[in-house]
């Protein structure tokens, strides 16, 4: 573990007096045997506690991505946390080295470089924008286009288990959905839909809802109302470009909506009981294993009898989703 830097000062620096140059707040802390020493030595460990929260503070207020913040905040809180013990900071020392190192390599990654930094910023922005379209497209009646860049990645996340080289796809998929603090399963599952023709009318949501299958429509809930808090709860990456919180509001409504009409409780895909209604509709619906509807990358649950025709659910019949884009379903 090599001296840490705390903006332009090393641990190093700070400990000049020190026999034995430190590498880290535990052998700067144990550097002394005398008494007066130890205590000297606890203001240093203090001392260059208080400058990393201090560079926290600052990291924080440049809004990292959704991950870098929460090491922060966490490696911040932990800090603050050892420095307000009145025993001494001595128990937390390694702890909050390995945090600090974690946090520091994290960071060269996401900002080795300008041009490192500019194409995780672009891949992020293009994710937001690629959700929020899904989502309004999958609880709304407005059709929404997605950048020509998406079907690009789409094909990554496609072709991901068929190439030597992956390279691109943990570049533009799977790095920024780190970043994002978003489920990559799931969103590889969102991205699949865009290329599969043709669109199923209504979207994803009401294909599960036509088809019974209520397994995977709990799941496409759950999951949905996860990336919903997470995008619009971090207000947008870009914050000179905030987010319109109508529309996650709106989006939010229809999820909690259709939850309610299809459903009597609901915590994940395999733990939910369905309402009187969805029962009712189950009994009456059969599913066609033949049918010519192009097939989603969700698996079709075997929610409804299979062997007839399916009786179609009329798209009025489900609950009224989000009517435009940016106004709350009413």
């Amino acid at each position: 573990m090599g001296p840490y830097h705390v903006g332009h000062v090393t641990l190093t620096r700070l400990d000049k007096l020190c026999s034995t140059p430190p590498k880290d707040l535990i052998s700067l802390h144990q550097s002394f045997d005398i008494s007066l020493g130890i205590m000297a030595n606890v203001r240093k460990v203090k001392s260059l506690i208080h400058l990393r929260i201090e560079n926290f503070d600052i990291v924080l207020r440049k809004s990292p991505t959704p991950l870098l913040t929460k090491e922060a905040q966490h490696a911040r809180d932990l800090h603050r946390k050892a420095l307000d013990d009145p025993i001494g900071p001595h128990s937390y020392l390694k702890d909050i080295d390995d945090l600090h190192e974690k946090f520091e390599t994290h960071w060269r990654k996401a900002f080795g470089s300008y041009i490192t930094f500019a194409y995780l910023v672009k891949d992020i922005l293009l994710w937001e924008q690629f959700v929020i379209a899904k989502l309004l497209e999958d609880y709304s009646e407005e059709h929404c286009s997605f950048n020509p860049l998406i079907h690009k990645y789409a094909e990554f996340v496609i072709q991901k288990d068929d190439r030597e080289d992956n390279t691109m796809y943990q570049k533009h998929v799977v790095f920024p959905l780190e970043e994002m603090m978003l489920s990559r399963d799931w969103m590889e599952k969102k991205i699949r839909t865009v290329v599969n023709l043709p669109k199923y009318p209504g979207g994803e949501i009401q294909r599960l809802i036509n088809r019974c299958d209520w397994s995977n429509l709990a799941e496409a809930l759950t999951e949905d109302r996860d990336v919903v808090l997470k995008v619009f709860g971090n207000l947008g990456f870009d914050k000179n470009i905030p987010l319109d919180q109508e529309k996650g509001e709106g989006i939010l409504q229809s999820i909690n909506e259709v939850e309610r009409k299809y459903f009597s409780s609901l915590s994940g895909s395999s733990t939910f009981e369905l309402s009187a209604y969805a029962m009712k509709i189950s009994t009456k619906q059969t599913y066609d294993h033949h049918s010519h509807i192009s097939q989603s990358p969700w698996t079709i649950a075997s929610g409804c009898d299979a062997g007839t025709s399916p009786t179609t659910i009329e798209y009025n019949d489900a609950v009224p989703l989000v009517r435009k884009v940016g106004r709350k379903a009413e």
